[in-house]
């Protein structure tokens, strides 16, 4: 009976674990509305799709950046650029070739 309970908490925290990792991890980034940000920088990659979810759920995309806007950077590596950021920016974005990572990008406005 002893053994039966510890082996149901390790199957347990075990699941809870993998439950985390599968999950993945966020960066969140805060951006002013109106800004230029920049996501995925410094990644070399051939794939130049990034994913996009809004808060709600209701938007899913696929994003695919122009060549001109994925290498404008002086390092010359894939990333998302996206000008005059507004709140309907906000949202979580998965780099190419990155399984577990989600960027999570706040749009906020200047509080008067």
């Amino acid at each position: 009976m002893h053994n039966d309970l510890m082996l149901l908490y390790s199957l347990f925290f075990l699941s809870i674990i993998i439950i985390r990792i599968t999950h993945g991890q966020q960066t969140v980034i805060y951006v002013k509305r109106g800004d230029v940000v920049e996501l995925c920088d410094n990644r070399s990659t051939s794939i130049y799709a990034y994913e996009y979810r809004s808060f709600d759920g209701k938007k899913d995309l696929i994003l695919e950046p122009s060549r001109n806007d994925r290498y404008s950077n002086p390092y010359r590596t894939s990333l998302l650029r996206i000008n005059n950021v507004n709140e309907s920016d906000s949202g979580l974005y998965k780099c190419p070739q990155d399984d577990i990572e989600w960027q999570k990008l706040q749009v906020y406005s200047k509080f008067k």
